[in-house]
């Protein structure tokens, strides 16, 4: 039974990713829902940070399953070796650094941060500009750090 859940798990926890980036992007909307209905102009705004993270957001876990059903990767447990020798493995790492790349553009260079501002509901109230692109940077410097791990780790799905 149990080998049947994770086998289960680690071929569709791509799906619960999705899902969970719905949620995420649901509790946005919910959040804002005062200050929209306090000041309806910033209803467009919302709408189009929400639907555009949740585009940007999910574009990894696609690529993710489109290689377990149709590309050849076993499970969710081979995307953790960024040397994996698959397009989709390959493309999925891609699709993550150019999600951030984009974003961190956003939030550093085009204005994201003081947008994210003026949306409350996105992040904690009073929450200044320095504090969002530090936040963002230092998450992000995390991040690459993990993938530059894993791709010197050369983990094997047999290691796990």
């Amino acid at each position: 039974m149990a080998a049947n859940l994770y086998d289960f798990l680690a071929k569709y926890l791509w799906i619960a990713l999705i899902f969970a980036t719905f949620v995420n992007g649901a509790s946005w909307w919910l959040r804002g829902q005062p200050y929209r209905d306090e000041d309806p102009s910033l209803t467009s705004e919302y709408r189009t940070v929400i639907s555009s993270f949740l585009v940007l957001l999910n574009i990894p876990w696609l690529i993710m399953g489109a290689g377990i059903l149709f590309g050849g990767v076993p499970n969710v447990v081979y995307y953790l070796n960024p040397r994996f020798p698959t397009p989709f493995v390959t493309a999925f790492f891609g699709s993550l650094l150019v999600t951030w790349a984009i974003i961190t553009y956003w939030i550093l260079a085009r204005g994201g941060a003081e947008q994210l501002v003026k949306l409350p509901g996105f992040i904690e109230p009073n929450t200044s500009v320095t504090v969002i692109k530090a936040a963002w940077s230092l998450a992000i410097l995390i991040a690459v750090a993990g993938i530059l791990w894993l791709y010197a780790k050369d983990i094997q799905p047999a290691d796990l």
